[in-house]
């Protein structure tokens, strides 16, 4: 059974994100190349799926007089992956709460020290 959430890491996107989901090809030359540009770890026993932000705009074919429909063209691969998300800095609240817990942690051992 596919999954209803991408595939690709760091991609939380899901059909309720109101994204489109490709289901992978079965086997075959087109589903290896699908695997090979997931990264080097991923390695499906069946079919998986990807959400249409890694596909191209070329790689579909739109409904007559509608942006909304738009349909996979055959033989499609995705192309676009997203970089690792990066760690947020922390905010100024943040910074000021653990240097507050660091001196109040020195202040402490100074005075098991005396």
């Amino acid at each position: 059974m596919t999954g209803s959430r991408c595939v690709v890491q760091d991609c939380e996107n899901n059909h309720k994100a109101g994204k489109s989901l490709h289901l992978s090809p079965k086997s075959g030359p087109k589903k290896a190349e699908w695997i090979r540009l997931h990264s080097k770890n991923f390695n499906p026993l069946g079919r998986f799926v990807v959400c249409s932000d890694h596909f191209e705009r070329e790689c579909y074919h739109f409904g007559e007089g509608s942006e909304l429909k738009r349909y996979l063209i055959k033989g499609s691969v995705p192309t676009i992956w997203k970089p690792k998300k990066t760690i947020a800095s922390p905010s100024d609240r943040e910074l000021r709460q653990r240097a507050k817990e660091i001196k109040e942690l020195l202040a402490t051992a100074d005075n098991k020290l005396l």
